[in-house]
Parts: structure tokens; sequence; C-alpha cells
């Protein structure tokens, strides 16, 4: 535009000075046809309405499609307009993200493009940028939008049928294929005593009816309080393998959430991670069932980031499943496991607590420390592969 009008001042000094009557001529038509192409680029923008449609939700994998709907209500047809959307190179496909139109007096041009999910995350889609202007590129009209859309990509749930889970509730309701826990309201039979049995659970009037010690049998149960807690320091987890094995700890939690939520449980969720979304530590997510939590737990799950927490995951877990109540079933998600981090999941153990280990990494102290946490009241499990969630199931006894 200043290149115009520097071009047409030359042109009028030129006309002045040498009283050439064409070269006037030239500047009023050229004057004319350049004020009437900006009146022309802003009324087309005035009268141009655009509607974008962005996916709120997807899951790591999917393909999602965006929109992007260009109205012109005015009479007058608009020789071309372009829209171009920003998009970050985690949802990028192959397709090209602008589009270059002409428009016809009262109607519409839908443009639509692949967000393609490759991972978890919080992103943001957009500003969507649209411009406008003359046939003969002598002005230009556009504007950026002011907030782009926001969609979360929840992170890959794998199916898990034959889970089970422990649990030291109780009075659970749900019933399970193993025995897990024994519910003293719900008497299932008598069996033979073993070492180990409480006095109190033995049956005296089939004891003197078989001539031998037997003990009650009971229902078994499963915990309506389950609380899963992701180590996402990333001092926990060297200096190789940050990104694929921290991401596979997101993978087996959002597999876990999604499974026990299927079952009525309640399901809460704690970490040290830190929120894409407010740059801080993760709130903490009490145990709640329903799918409206289990939504909200995902997201929580989309947004997470690693960080270096300001202590080691130990105390910080010492500190942040200090108020659970007895019954909880705790299911602690770690790169390693450390002895540290044993005797505080054993305190955990002693107040009433289930607590089942799922480690990441195989490393040469394990068989130790999975021997010394199995004495200590624990489950330690080593779960490397997509195979090892799979096959993760307590077969009947």
């Amino acid at each position: 535009m200043r290149e115009y009008t520097f071009w047409l001042i030359i042109f009028l000094v030129v006309a002045v000075l040498l009283r050439l009557d064409w070269v006037y001529y030239l500047v009023y038509v050229a004057g004319g046809v350049w004020g009437l192409s900006l009146l022309w680029a802003k009324y087309h923008l005035r009268w141009m309405r655009v509607t974008r449609t962005t996916p709120s939700h997807a899951f790591s994998g999917e393909l999602a499609t965006g929109a992007v709907r260009i109205d012109n209500l005015g009479l007058v047809p608009v020789p071309w307009v372009r829209a171009r959307e920003a998009v970050p190179p985690e949802l990028r496909s192959r397709n090209r993200y602008q589009t270059v139109v002409s428009l016809n007096g009262r109607s519409a041009v839908n443009f639509v493009y692949e967000l393609r999910c490759r991972q978890r995350g919080y992103f943001r889609v957009g500003p969507l940028s649209l411009s406008t202007g003359d046939l003969f590129g002598f002005a230009d009209s556009g504007f950026v939008e002011e907030e782009p859309e926001t969609m979360i990509v929840f992170p890959r749930v794998l199916p898990l049928e034959k889970l089970g889970l422990q649990s030291r509730m109780l009075f659970g309701s749900l019933a399970t294929r193993r025995r897990i826990f024994e519910d003293p309201t719900r008497l299932s039979g008598v069996r033979p005593y073993m070492s180990g049995d409480e006095l109190k659970h033995v049956h005296w009037k089939a004891t003197a009816r078989e001539g031998r010690t037997q003990t009650k049998k009971y229902d078994p149960a499963i915990a309506y309080e389950v609380v899963i807690a992701i180590d996402l320091d990333t001092r926990s987890y060297g200096t190789h393998g940050v990104v694929s094995h921290s991401e596979w700890a997101i993978v087996i939690a959002a597999s876990l959430a999604s499974h026990l939520s299927e079952r009525q449980q309640g399901i809460g969720l704690r970490t040290n991670g830190r929120d894409a979304l407010t740059e801080e530590q993760m709130q903490v997510m009490p145990s709640a069932p329903g799918r409206a939590h289990l939504i909200a737990l995902l997201e929580a799950l989309a947004r997470v980031q690693v960080t270096e927490s300001e202590e080691g995951f130990a105390d910080w877990l010492g500190t942040h499943t200090y108020d659970l109540v007895w019954g909880t079933t705790l299911i602690v998600i770690v790169p390693v496991l450390t002895g540290d981090l044993l005797w505080i999941l054993h305190d955990r153990y002693r107040k009433g607590m289930n607590v089942l280990v799922m480690v990441l990494v195989p490393h040469h102290d394990l068989s130790r420390l999975r021997a010394q946490g199995e004495a200590l009241g624990l489950t330690v499990l080593l779960i490397e592969r997509n195979v090892d969630l799979l096959g993760l199931a307590y077969e009947p006894s």
C-alpha cells in the first residue's frame, strides 16, 4: 500500500511540474481504482462470517477432522479470500491448512482439514487468519482470530477385560473371581484351618462336627476407592527413555482408570507432574465413580507433563497419600523401585490399604526389592510392554 501511495505522489508531482494532461488522467484513474479497492476490501470483510469447528476431544491414534465455514452475507461477490489455520506440529498431517477461494453473493464455502492425533496432550488449534482484497492487488484486508480453540487428546487406552485388583476393603460389593479379601458379612462355606488364619474366623460348630479345625470362607469383594499415583519426576527416569517410559506410565494409568470406571469403581489420581494448562503441579483428584469423573481424569492425564520435582517421589508420596482412608486400593506407577519407596508403601499397607506397585523399567536390584516388597505386604509387578498389561489378570483360585 505504501508503494502505491509513493508512486501516486511521484506521478502527481510529475504532472504538476510538466503540466501533462495524460499524467493527470493516469493519477486520477489509479487513485480512484486504489480508493475503490480499499473500500471494496473493507466491505467484503464486513459482510463475511467465519465459523470454525474443532473437536474438543480425541484419543491418541485417532484421525480427527476440523472445518472452517466462510459465509459471504453480502450481495457483492468476493473475488478471493484466503483462510489459514495455525495447527501445532503434533496434530499436523499431510493436508494443507490454508485455502484460497472465491465467493458469490450470499454464498458459503467449507474448508475441511485433518488433525492426526499422534500423541496425547493439551493443544491450541489456531488462531485462524482470514484475508481478502480486490482483483488488481491494490488493497487487501484481513483479521486474525483473538482466541484459538483448545483440543485435548486423551492418552491411549488399552482393553483390560481380564484385569483384576486386590483389595483390603471389608464391605465392598463388587464380586471378583479370585479371593481378593474376605467380607465377613458374606459367608460362603468352610475350609480346613491354615497357618496364619485368625482365631476369630474359626467355625467352631464345623470344627466339632468334622473333628478338625475349620475356618470360615467368605465371598470376595473389591474396594470402591482406588487411587492411582504416578511418578513423573524427570530425575526418576534417568537420562534415557524419559519420554517413552513416562508416556507408558500415562497409558497404564488411563487404561486402569477406564477399566475400573466401567465397573463402577471410584478412581482418584495423584501425581507430581506439571499441568500444561496451569503450569503448576497437577491438582489432586479425589476418588469418585462415574463417566463424567473418568473424562475429567483422562483430561488430567492428557495435560500432565514430566517435570523436575522439588522433592523425591517417596517423600512426595508419603505427604500426598497420608489422608487416604482404610480400605483404599493404592496403585503406584514408577519407573524404578527404591527402598525408601517400599517403606513408605509398607506404612500405607499397615494403615489398611492395599498397595499395588507397577514398575516400568527393569533394573539390577528389582528382584531383591520385589521380594522385600512382597514380604512387606505389597504386590510388585514389572510392566514393560503392552502384552504385559494386557495379560495382567488374577486367575480364579
